[in-house]
């Protein structure tokens, strides 16, 4: 009886998901009309390990954001990108959890310095404030 109800259940939940709303909007209407850059691969030093996953995860977060967004999130009042970045970065490594990949990096500067410099690549390819 219990398997019934799990698949009727996860029937029911693929069919809601499998159908958009009679409202929704279509999708390219909804998609920016600006082109926006990729991140680029990481800079060499990163490329090996946890920096780069960390370096292009810094990338796309703050591409996705940006500058003023990414300040507003994090409850700033200078929006400036190296600024934010900065700021964002010591906030990063201080919280409680990213200690377990400290060690992978090789500790609290050099996780601030990868985070930051992701960052700072991501404000600039999004290519607007």
């Amino acid at each position: 009886m219990r398997s019934f109800v799990l698949v009727v259940a996860l029937a029911l939940c693929g069919s809601v998901l499998a159908v958009p709303p009679a409202s929704a909007a279509p999708v390219a209407a909804t998609a920016p009309t600006v082109a926006h850059a990729a991140c680029p691969s990481p800079p060499a030093a990163y490329r090996k390990g946890a920096k780069g996953s960390m370096w292009f995860a810094a990338c796309v977060t703050c591409k996705q954001a940006g500058p003023r967004e990414l300040a507003r999130r994090i409850h700033l009042a200078n929006t400036s990108r190296s600024y934010v970045a900065r700021t964002y970065a010591a906030r990063a490594v201080a919280s409680a959890q990213f200690r377990r990949f400290l060690p992978l990096v090789g500790g609290k500067a050099a996780a601030k310095a990868i985070i930051s410099s992701g960052c700072m690549t991501g404000f600039r390819a999004r290519g607007r404030p």
